[in-house]
């Protein structure tokens, strides 16, 4: 059976993507607090971060497409296939993709480099964060399926998980591919 891009699917996800959306929005807001009132707790997080992302300096540009785009692929996957647990999983990966967000953004802000920031999200970003969004969204409806059979109340779970990983293989992730190749030979080069 072929898969079409139903207009349905996208229809059943609309107040999910805005939920989505607006959980991510206010974990940024979030971290951007965070980053202000707690600058010892930010210095940790980015020592930490700048650790993990210190053998990523060290790959070919065409190594860091791959892992750029696994990292971003699997945790897309994630947050859909893990979307039964309760929707903790894509809930979580929203609010930490944005409060990272929010204390990148402060940290800008504080060293007067905003344009840097702009210029070191918007590129893949455009791609890249709506993405994460639907993930988020589709997780969390699958989520809010499973809590309404633990209450007895119907809901296909399978043909939802179904539908949203085939809607994630078919579009989500070659744009997390397109969004990956964006990072590597665009927004690095604007920002040396």
């Amino acid at each position: 059976m072929k898969f079409k891009i139903s207009k349905d699917y996208l229809l059943s996800l609309r107040y999910y993507l805005l939920f989505a959306a607006l959980i991510f929005i206010l974990s940024v807001g979030s971290g951007y607090i965070f980053a202000k009132n707690y600058p010892a707790e930010v210095q940790k997080v980015l020592q930490d971060l700048q650790r993990v992302l210190e053998p990523i300096k060290e790959m070919s540009e065409m190594q860091q497409v791959f892992f750029i785009f696994l990292n971003n692929s699997v945790t897309g996957f994630l947050a859909i296939f893990l979307g039964p647990v309760l929707g903790i999983f894509p809930f979580s990966i929203l609010l930490a993709n944005g409060g990272m967000m929010g204390i990148m953004f402060f940290l800008s802000e504080e060293n007067e480099v905003l344009s840097a920031f702009f210029t070191g999200i918007f590129p893949h970003g455009i791609i890249e964060i709506p993405v994460l969004i639907f993930c988020g969204a589709m997780g969390i409806k699958i989520g809010k399926l499973v809590i309404k059979k633990i209450f007895k109340r119907k809901g296909d779970i399978k043909n939802e998980l179904i539908s949203g990983l085939k809607f994630f293989f078919k579009v989500l992730v070659p744009l997390l591919l397109l969004a990956s190749v964006i990072e590597v030979f665009i927004t690095q080069r604007l920002l040396i």
